[in-house]
C-alpha cells in the first residue's frame, strides 16, 4: 500500500511541475530543467505503478497456486473460516442487518447470550425470523437420541427459547418485526442470514460435543454465490414452515 502511495505521489508531483512549467514563460532559465524533471517524475511514477500492479497480480496468482486456493472460493463468496464457532461474536451482525433469518435446533443458549442485542433490534424497524425444530415433529426423537437428552426436555428447551424471544420483544419498543416458525423438516446446519452475508455452522453426525467450524459468506453479485443459494433455500423453508408467532399479528390483535 505504501508503494502505491509513493508512486502516485510521483505522478502527482510530475503533473504539478508540468503546471508550474506551463505557467512560466519559455524564456525563463529554469524551463528546460522543469521540463525534464516533470517528464522524469511522470514517466517514472506511471511505469512504477504499472510494474507494481503487474507484480501484485502475479504474486497473488502464484500465492493462490501455492496455497491451492481454487477460483471457486471467490465465486462462492467465502470470506472467512473460523475453527471454533463458539469464538464468533454475532453482535455486529445483529446490529448491522436490517433483515435477519436464523435456522437452528432450539437456540436457547444463543438467544440468551444475545438477548440485549436482540432487544435493540426489536426497538428499530428490522425484520427478524427464527426457524426452530418442531416440538411435535418426527425429528425431535432422533435429535434426543443423538444428544442424549429426553424428548420432553428438548420440547421444553424450544418452548423456553420461544418464550425468551417473546419476552425480549416485549421489553423493546416493538418497532421491529419478530416471527417464529416451526420447521417442516430438520436443519442440517445452523444458518444466520442477513441481506448480504450468511454465516453457517455444520452439525456433526456423531453424538457428543466438539468444536464446530464457522463459515462466513458474502454476496459478491455472482449468480453462483453461496449466499444466493442459502437465501433461495430460506424462501422455500419459510413457505413450508409453520408460523407460530408474529409480532405484526399480535399488534393487530391488541389494537382490535
Amino acid at each position: 500500500m505504501l508503494q502505491y502511495i509513493v508512486f502516485s505521489f510521483l505522478c502527482i508531483a510530475g503533473l504539478v511541475v508540468t503546471l508550474i512549467q506551463e505557467a512560466w514563460a519559455k524564456q525563463h532559465w529554469s524551463y528546460p530543467y522543469l521540463s525534464q524533471i516533470s517528464s522524469t517524475l511522470l514517466v517514472g511514477g506511471v511505469l512504477s505503478l504499472l510494474y507494481k500492479i503487474f507484480i501484485d497480480r502475479y504474486t497473488e496468482k502464484r500465492l493462490r497456486e501455492l496455497l491451492r486456493i481454487h477460483d471457486s472460493v471467490d465465486v462462492s463468496g467465502l470470506r472467512e473460516v473460523q475453527l471454533d464457532s463458539q469464538n464468533y461474536n454475532f453482535s455486529e451482525f445483529l446490529a448491522r442487518a436490517d433483515v435477519f433469518e436464523v435456522v437452528m435446533n432450539d437456540g436457547l443458549r444463543w438467544i440468551g447470550n444475545y438477548s440485549v442485542e436482540l432487544e435493540k433490534r426489536f426497538a428499530r424497524g428490522t425484520s427478524t425470523s427464527f426457524f426452530f425444530a418442531d416440538p411435535a415433529g418426527l425429528f425431535l426423537p432422533a435429535l434426543a437420541l443423538k444428544t442424549g437428552v429426553a424428548v420432553e426436555d428438548l420440547k421444553s428447551k424450544i418452548v423456553q427459547t420461544e418464550a425468551l424471544l417473546k419476552e425480549t420483544y416485549q421489553r423493546s419498543s416493538k418497532k421491529g418485526l419478530l416471527e417464529i416458525y416451526h420447521l417442516k423438516n430438520y436443519p442440517t446446519q445452523s444458518i444466520f442470514a442477513s441481506e448480504d452475508h450468511v454465516v453457517v455452522t455444520p452439525y456433526q453426525c456423531a453424538s457428543g460435543r466438539r468444536a464446530i467450524p464457522l463459515f462466513i459468506y458474502e454476496d459478491n453479485s455472482d449468480e453462483r454465490c453461496y449466499v444466493r443459494d442459502v437465501k433461495n433455500d430460506l424462501k422455500n423453508v419459510r413457505n413450508e414452515s409453520k408460523l407460530v408467532f408474529s409480532s405484526a399479528k399480535l399488534e393487530r390483535a391488541i389494537q382490535s
